[in-house]
């Protein structure tokens, strides 16, 4: 093949990864046909044609195409395929592949309209004029179903069968994107012929014919009956078949219209990335106990960057399955989609469950005329309802999409818990410096409780969700960080850590670099010290990591190099003078988590106490996962607990960690000193 042949296929083929592909199968009705037998194999007179209808659609702004359908007992005019009898019901199909270019942001906002006519007058002339008189049934083949099989025009030659034979099976082969210009362009033409445009019809026993496009398309009618399907909702469907829904009433000569829609490379790779998110179901309901607490509609929430999507509210009926069918996609910048993804390593994807509670009062006017015992009820009062709507939480799931941030493409699916949504305190709006405020002490709780938590729980509700990624090029690169945990059980191991670290951080303020310092803390929990590590990828860190493997007897480390996180979880330490903290418990870990007065009634603050329980799963767990963000202890939850429950910072090199706890104090006297100390900063 020559250089100019060669070049021209490269263009071909960069032409097709351009293009978005849809496959869009039709099964139609035939209604006032008395036909309940098929005709055998060979050749068959078609006679006069039964009925006919016109299929008007529109893909994409300037792509309208029109479809003439001419219907016969047996076969149906449009690439010719068999008519089906199923249900004493007689029907046909037929699938039209169309490829070409389009942008996301574009077709999010376009609404696909399908507009089905039936009769011989909305047909165009050549249409009209058809010469078709006979039609060929060939043999079935091999495994070949009957309803389904093909039809010609003719006998096939040798020729055409070996074609065939051959390139069948090559075809599979190929993705849809490039079939459309692979199967015209078999043989590459000449630069001096003109190459029409074109569309390629695939039938659904995998037939292709090529139909030159008519340039002059005629628009929409505006029919009261069509099928319609958001783009919107087609972005949220890539990757399976999507169905049209039907707009208006049916005429009664037109049968039952049934359309699917498939997409394929869709974002094309000059294109946008998505990210979509599919809610369907909401099971097991408890039904009784939303209508005592007043609940009369619920919907979905979700929150994504900037994106706040709410579902449509759905009243609550007597069954305990609620549909939301809510589809949603979100085109995002190359470098969006990198941060957005990157997050999802660090934070479950939420979606919250809420409620609307109506209160209806009935409100009179002062007494007027008709109001009194003596009007002899000649006019009554007209009650006044007012209706007060009050919007609240009612559970919340949070799913595991830490896959999306793992190569171009990605989908989590599955039916999800839910959980009642947790109280959190409220933000004061100046920085924590007091003692009072690091406590959290007399800050306002945001919590709108109307269903108990128990119900909630009791119940074991699931959301069905669908959230995928597509990104289809790779991701830009942007700064990442990387984090290292470890549980160590040895004093020297411990100062030997805490050594290397500073040395690393002091080298670095020395050159005037602070992003690059190593943050986090290491806690003494009395028999086990818990350390976070958290860097630049491809920094410092990985010092850290190379002399891991030096105490790896002594140690249970965990590190990943294939998580690359957006942010640090302790930003504000790369300011601080002492950018890792050193944490010693005045009290064992253990000892605490053991004494339940300690952590449920109000002995401690309420984010010291959320600080502690999060370090005892995290020894509990032994580190078998990764930890998210809101497994870790927050910055403020950290300055609490080292307040309330742990001795003065200090430099971990100085004052090496001791693991063992002093024999000279018992447990219950360490309990009752640090219990006697809270409960005086309290008074």
């Amino acid at each position: 093949m020559s250089n100019k042949a060669t070049l021209r296929n490269h263009l071909i083929t960069s032409n097709a990864n351009m293009k978005s592909s849809f496959t869009l199968s039709f099964t139609i009705e035939i209604l006032g046909l008395d036909v309940w037998h098929d005709c055998n194999e060979g050749w068959i007179d078609l006679g006069t044609c039964f009925q006919a209808m016109k299929l008007q659609y529109q893909l994409y702004p300037g792509q309208n195409f029109d479809i003439d359908v001419l219907i016969w007992p047996h076969v149906v005019k449009y690439g010719w395929v068999r008519t089906w009898l199923y249900l004493e019901r007689r029907w046909f199909s037929f699938s039209i592949r169309h490829a070409f270019e389009l942008r996301v942001k574009e077709f999010r906002s376009h609404l696909v309209t399908v507009a089905p006519s039936i009769g011989f007058t909305s047909l165009s002339y050549n249409a009209k004029n058809d010469k078709n008189i006979e039609i060929y049934l060939p043999p079935l083949g091999f495994g070949e179903q009957r309803y389904f099989a093909g039809v010609s025009e003719g006998e096939k030659e040798l020729k055409t069968f070996i074609e065939e034979l051959i390139w069948k099976p090559v075809m599979k082969s190929i993705p849809i994107s490039h079939l459309d210009d692979l199967i015209l362009n078999k043989i590459v033409p000449d630069d001096n012929d003109p190459e029409p445009e074109v569309q390629v019809k695939v039938t659904r026993n995998g037939r292709q014919s090529m139909i030159a496009k008519d340039k002059k398309k005629a628009d929409l009618p505006k029919g009261k009956f069509e099928m319609k399907l958001t783009g919107n909702t087609i972005l949220a469907g890539v990757g399976r078949i999507t169905k049209f829904e039907t707009v208006g009433e049916r005429p009664t000569e037109l049968g039952e219209v049934i359309i699917l829609l498939s997409s394929s490379n869709l974002p094309a790779a000059d294109d946008t990335p998505i990210i979509f998110v599919n809610i369907e179901h909401l099971n097991d309901i408890p039904i009784e106990d939303f209508k005592k607490a007043g609940v009369s509609q619920i919907y979905a929430r979700w929150k994504l960057e900037e994106e706040d999507h709410r579902t449509d509210s759905q009243p609550i009926k007597n069954t305990s399955k609620v549909q939301f069918d809510d589809h949603y996609a979100i085109p995002l910048e190359p470098k969006e989609a990198a941060l957005l993804t990157a997050g999802f390593l660090d934070n479950l994807f939420e979606i919250e469950i809420r409620g609307i509670h109506s209160e209806t009062s009935k409100v009179r006017n002062g007494k007027l005329f008709g109001q009194e015992k003596t009007d002899f009820s000649i006019s009554t009062a007209i009650p006044v309802n007012k209706e007060e709507l009050f919007d609240f939480p009612i559970a919340v799931t949070k799913i595991d999409a830490s896959s999306l941030a793992k190569g171009l493409n990605g989908l989590v699916r599955g039916d999800f818990p839910l959980y009642p949504p947790e109280n959190t305190v409220c933000s004061l709006g100046r920085e924590r410096i007091c003692t009072n405020d690091i406590n959290a002490i007399r800050t306002p709780i945001k919590a709108n409780v109307i269903v108990q938590p128990s119900i909630i729980l009791r119940a074991q509700m699931t959301l069905e969700v669908t959230m995928g990624f597509v990104g289809c090029k790779p991701k830009e690169l942007i700064p990442s960080f990387s984090r290292l945990y470890c549980l160590v059980d040895d004093t020297d191991t411990v100062s030997a850590l805490l050594r290397k670290i500073t040395e690393i951080n002091n080298e670095v303020v020395l050159n005037m670099n602070r992003d690059c310092l190593l943050t986090g803390f290491v806690v003494d929990t009395g028999d086990k010290a818990l350390f976070y590590i958290e860097g630049q990828r491809h920094g410092p860190i990985l010092k850290i990591w190379h002399m891991v493997e030096d105490f790896y007897s002594k140690l249970k480390p965990l590190f990943s190099s294939s998580h690359n996180y957006a942010s640090r979880l302790y930003p504000d330490m790369v300011q601080a003078p002492m950018p890792y903290n050193v944490l010693k418990m005045y009290v064992p870990l253990g000892v605490l988590l053991a004494c339940p007065p300690v952590y449920v009634r109000p002995t401690l603050p309420l984010p010291a106490r959320s600080a502690l329980l999060k370090l005892g799963c995290l020894v509990a767990s032994n580190l078998r996962e990764n930890p998210c963000r809101q497994d870790m202890p927050t910055c403020d939850e950290l300055k609490s607990f080292r307040l309330e429950l742990c001795v003065p910072p200090r430099s971990g090199v100085t004052s090496p960690l001791n693991l063992v706890p002093t024999v000279s104090n018992s447990h219950k006297a360490l309990l009752e000193d640090t219990i006697k100390v809270t409960q005086s900063r309290l008074i």
